[in-house]
């Protein structure tokens, strides 16, 4: 759970919207976590954007191209979707837990005029809407 949410900080529509400039080296913050540093490079543009972020040498792919993938994370299979919308980065996530039901992720992320990751970030159990973990990254 904790990879997804750090995959929804970082947190892609039409081919003509431009995705965010998200690359670079940031130092995080997280409650269950602590501080811990995270990289994110990035290649392509449009709906060929590809993020790959990096974090204490776990690496994860984001390909903003409006399509679900099925992957696993935190040893739980999920999907996932992600696009870019104006100057955010969406990530749209599904996990059907056999524990507690169908739970969504649904985040939006941009890189502010003050080197900070701003994220946008619901989840919701069960047809119940919980607050996420809240995430702080700035830009090193």
């Amino acid at each position: 759970m904790k990879k997804l949410i750090a995959l929804l900080t970082i947190a892609i529509s039409t081919s003509v919207m431009a995705c965010p400039k998200l690359a670079g080296q940031y130092q995080c913050y997280d409650d269950e976590t602590g501080y811990y540093d995270m990289s994110i490079s990035q290649k392509g543009s449009g709906t060929n954007t590809v993020y790959t972020t990096t974090e204490n040498n776990d690496m994860t792919v984001v390909m903003a191209d409006n399509k679900w993938r099925t992957v696993q994370l935190g040893g739980k299979k999920t999907d996932v979707k992600s696009y870019c919308k104006g100057s955010y980065l969406h990530i749209d996530a599904l996990i059907n837990d056999p524990n507690m039901g169908a739970i969504k992720m649904f985040s939006k992320t941009t890189l502010t005029a003050y080197g900070q990751l701003a994220t946008d970030a619901s989840i919701e159990i069960a047809d119940q809407n919980y607050p996420a973990q809240t995430t702080s990254c700035t830009k090193l």
